[in-house]
């Protein structure tokens, strides 16, 4: 580490333009000597003209090409040696528990209970700090939609795309929700290692429940040590249960056999019952969200623990010595002083847009560089450099994808694809945001197969299916060709288990 760094090389390329501005300064000098033989022969110019010194001159314009030289080394900010610095990450585990159900889409709430919720969500990431927070969807069934996780922004946008057309199973079941976020704890807690702090489940719902059981895992929540908090989003008067069409357009209500409007009603009692079973928290959420305040609060009196630590090594900074020696070659010039010092603090504040650029452009360099040593089968080593892309540009939805897809090869003997999967998701969600259609499709080809490793055929038939649809858009046959093939022996390999199981029961 104690080779020399720059902490902005993108200024060293400014040193090309020193030879072209000392080319420049001898053609104007030559121009002028040309015009003044024009009316003055050469061995009068001491004598007529004061002060003419064309060494002097040369001198001056050399002065400032050192002095440009200088400010060019110090913006490029030269670094050698450092230290290793830890950083130690602390917070609670949070995992917010959504109801997906059609009733949350009743508008007795403005604009709706299900937006109403999310904004909630949203306005407590944003007050969280170092907190880990995953979340769960349900409605009849439940699934993990995000898992513990310190990266918000990636929470938030996974929250933002839930509707109820993502679960198939439509109804109410508040005790499996519970169960699944417990069960989504205690593998956070398990990854985490360590002393544990507080953990908390977080329950969103308007309290219509048509399965029975959620008092009775709620006491289970509190035997566990975690705490329950519940938020009940709706009115008394409740309303209409809207239908829509793929483009969220409410195009009817939800009807009974007689044809009747189905009005679903709000039931706080039911949602302060299930946290006084878990020694918890309830609010009714009102229009103007102070219960985000009350959790948020709340959150703040709970036992953090250190879950992580982050090693990282800070170069120390040698841009001082070009900046002694340009300082000091300026107090000696006072005429150059002041028409460089400007030139200094326009350069010096154009440093921050500078480094953007020059982010992206070592994390493609970075990336470049994975992408040669995955074509190596250097798995670990492809990881390290696409991790090192990724924290230069972590907005890029290509480098989210990378990161999945060498997290799939290098887990594939362990059969831990987690990582993998939670990578490619967060690719999904950039794709979607940056409209990158092609990359999506290839994304969803590899969640599928990710899935398929797993096990969970209908999440892998799902993601193929989409793959299927986005090739076809893009008139990608190979990726077509690719998706339909997997999902097909997927379905016979679905099939043949199938058969297999029969022959076993006849044979029993």
């Amino acid at each position: 580490m104690n080779s020399l760094h720059w902490g902005a090389p993108g200024w060293l390329w400014a040193f090309l333009f020193l030879p072209l501005l000392g080319i420049l300064y001898f053609y104007h000098d030559a121009s002028r000597k040309r015009q003044m033989l024009s009316f003055l022969d050469a061995r009068f110019w001491s004598v007529l003209i004061p002060g003419w010194n064309p060494e002097g001159r040369w001198k001056k314009n050399l002065f400032l090409l050192g002095i440009l030289a200088l400010l060019f080394l110090t913006l490029a900010r030269p670094q050698m040696g450092g230290h290793l610095e830890t950083v130690q990450m602390s917070g609670l585990d949070l995992m917010v528990v959504l109801d997906l159900s059609h009733s949350m889409e009743v508008t007795d709430v403005v604009p709706s209970r299900l937006k109403k919720s999310k904004h909630l969500i949203r306005k407590l990431l944003d007050r969280l700090n170092g907190d880990r927070v995953g979340v769960v969807a349900f409605a009849e069934s439940s699934y993990v939609v995000c898992p513990l996780t310190n990266d918000l922004d990636y929470v938030w946008n996974a929250v933002d795309l839930l509707t109820p057309a993502f679960i198939e199973d439509q109804g109410t079941n508040i005790s499996g929700a519970l169960a699944m976020a417990l069960e989504a704890l205690d593998r956070g807690a398990q990854v985490q290692g360590g002393d544990l702090g507080s953990r908390l489940i977080l329950l969103i719902s308007d309290g219509e429940d048509h399965e029975p059981g959620a008092l009775e895992q709620a006491k289970k929540i509190k035997a566990q040590g975690v705490g329950l908090y519940v938020l009940g989003v709706g009115t008394e008067a409740g309303g209409p249960i809207p239908l829509l069409d793929s483009q969220a357009t409410v195009v009817g209500f939800k009807k009974d056999r007689f044809r009747k409007s189905i009005m679903s009603k709000f039931h706080p009692e039911a949602l302060t019952q299930i946290a006084q079973a878990a020694s918890g928290a309830y609010w009714s959420v009102t229009e103007s969200e102070e219960q985000v305040q009350k959790v948020q609060q709340s959150l703040e009196n709970l036992t953090r623990s250190n879950y992580a630590e982050k090693k990282h090594w800070v170069y120390e900074e040698r841009f001082q010595i070009p900046l002694a020696l340009l300082v000091a070659l300026l107090l000696g010039h006072t005429f150059l002083r002041n028409t460089l010092l400007f030139f200094v603090i326009l350069l010096f504040g154009t440093v921050k847009a500078e480094a953007s650029f020059w982010d992206d452009y070592e994390a493609y360099q970075q990336n470049q560089k994975g992408l040669h040593l995955y074509e190596k089968g250097s798995w670990e080593e492809a990881q390290k450099s696409f991790a090192s892309a990724q924290a230069r540009n972590p907005d890029s939805a290509e480098l989210d994808f990378n990161q999945g897809v060498i997290a799939f090869k290098k887990d594939a003997q362990s059969q831990d694809f987690d990582q993998g999967i939670l990578a490619l998701e967060r690719s999904l969600v950039q794709s979607k945001q940056q409209n990158k259609e092609a990359l999506l499709g290839r994304t969803f080809y590899n969640v599928g197969n990710a899935w398929a490793k797993k096990g969970d055929i209908r999440k892998a038939m799902k993601a193929y299916h989409q793959a299927i649809l986005l090739a076809q858009k893009q008139k990608d046959a190979a990726l077509e060709y690719a998706a339909r093939k997997n999902a097909e022996l997927l379905f016979r390999q679905v099939e043949q288990k199938k058969q297999q199981d029969k022959k076993d029961q006849k044979q029993e």
